[in-house]
């Protein structure tokens, strides 16, 4: 699931008309802004455009943690621990971003209690929802998992691949493609594709069937 936080981007976007040291920067669709255990110097966030934030891990297996949207900060968990980066994120779509260096990110914490707030309750939010992810994946068959993640992109505006969709879900493709045909032979799935055969209502109330 795409990740968006419009108040942060409305309040950061406010700071930025009056704080000069805020700029912007541009970056092309499969460009990386951050690599993996690099020091991270900045913190960003997005005005426009789409990211994925993964892990490389040793056998060099992604793992995807996030996508983020318009008004997702990055960078932000490394400034506060001071630490190296802890995953990869690399630009799905043309990115435009507003760029904070490390020392203005902590003083616009220190001096604006909206702001310092907005990012208190970004970090809840991701570990509320980081936590619901674990649960529906330990909890419940691959099919329902691979079913509701293609059910949550078909409104997203960037089509989810294969790659992608394994390595959300930490899975082979050998077991992500034995799924995918078990719900193409249901009549849900058309072809050798993750495009939707039946509408979305029919999906709700699969997946509702799963829950029960």
């Amino acid at each position: 699931m795409i990740r968006y936080n419009q108040v942060l981007l409305h309040c950061i976007s406010e700071i930025a008309k009056t704080d000069k040291r805020i700029s912007e920067k541009e970056i092309k669709a499969n460009e990386k802004l951050v690599l993996q255990n690099e020091e991270v110097n900045h913190v960003y966030i997005i005005k426009e455009g789409i990211a994925k934030c993964f892990i490389t891990e040793n056998n060099g297996k992604d793992y995807i943690l996030e996508f983020f949207g318009i008004g997702e900060i990055i960078g932000e968990l490394e400034i506060l621990n001071s630490s190296k980066s802890l995953s990869n994120v690399e630009a799905i779509s043309s990115l435009s971003l507003y760029k904070i260096s490390k020392q203005t990110f902590l003083e616009i914490l220190k001096f604006n209690w909206n702001f310092n707030q907005l990012i208190l309750q970004t970090l809840a939010t991701r570990l509320a929802q980081t936590a619901s992810r674990a649960s529906y994946q330990q909890n419940y068959p691959l099919e329902y998992s691979i079913l509701k993640l293609i059910y949550l992109f078909s409104n997203q505006p960037f089509k989810l691949n294969k790659k992608d969709l394994s390595d959300y879900l930490g899975i082979t493709t050998r077991s992500l493609n034995r799924t995918l045909l078990a719900l193409q032979q249901k009549g849900i799935l058309e072809g050798d594709s993750l495009n939707l055969v039946i509408d979305q209502s029919e999906i709700a109330k699969i997946l509702n069937s799963f829950e029960k």
